[in-house]
């Protein structure tokens, strides 16, 4: 599995791949100020 996770300032991305780069789960969102509370929630 391959995970990517971007923390920008007013968005978090998240996405997971398996070994081929096929997504098997993916999420955008604004966070409001709170990075390690979004990251936690994906």
């Amino acid at each position: 599995m391959i995970v990517g996770l971007d923390v920008g300032s007013t968005t978090c991305k998240f996405v997971l791949a398996d070994e081929k780069g096929n997504v098997l789960a993916k999420a955008y969102e604004r966070h409001n100020t709170k990075q390690a509370q979004k990251v936690l929630e994906f």
